[in-house]
């Protein structure tokens, strides 16, 4: 049996129906263990890869990632397609075009993203923070503690695409 990297946190409610989720999503989609593992390293060295400081969390980044790929036509989701490609789409879409003030992400349903409001995920004193619909409870937003995000989309400003 294969070892994973990752390391999720499995101290929450819905940690082990959790962990046979990401199991099951990772088997699923080839692309998405080498994305999420080469974006940890990424935010690691950023400080940004713990959400107690404001960064973003294993499980939200697992979600971001799934929801950028199910956006995707596709043949560029495939495994065999570039995966060098695939990390700039992401930069590039998390970090310029996602209009965070109003749209939300989710990877479970047909509505890979969704207006903030229509779920209850605005936050009027920090309209620009990062919502993330739990895959495992919807009514829960795994992004409104990454309050450093808008660091990360600084960073991706000046990404040349």
């Amino acid at each position: 049996m294969e070892t994973t990297v990752m390391s999720f946190n499995f101290d929450v409610q819905n940690g082990p129906l959790a962990a046979v989720f990401i199991k099951d999503a990772l088997s699923k989609c080839p692309p998405l263990r080498p994305l999420c593992l080469i974006l940890k390293v990424f935010l690691q060295q950023r400080e940004l890869n713990e959400v107690y400081s404001g960064g973003i969390g294993s499980y939200a980044l697992l979600a971001m990632l799934m929801a950028m790929l199910q956006s995707l036509p596709k043949s560029q989701a495939a495994p065999e397609h570039n995966l060098g490609i695939l990390l700039v789409h992401f930069f590039d879409f998390y970090g310029r075009k996602l209009n965070t003030s109003d749209v939300g992400v989710s990877c479970k349903g047909a509505e890979t993203f969704f207006l903030k409001s229509n779920k209850g995920f605005t936050n009027k004193g920090r309209p620009f923070l990062l919502a993330i619909e739990d895959p495992q409870a919807p009514e829960n937003d795994i992004g409104k503690n990454s309050f450093n995000y808008f660091q990360l989309s600084a960073l991706n400003k000046n990404f040349v695409v």
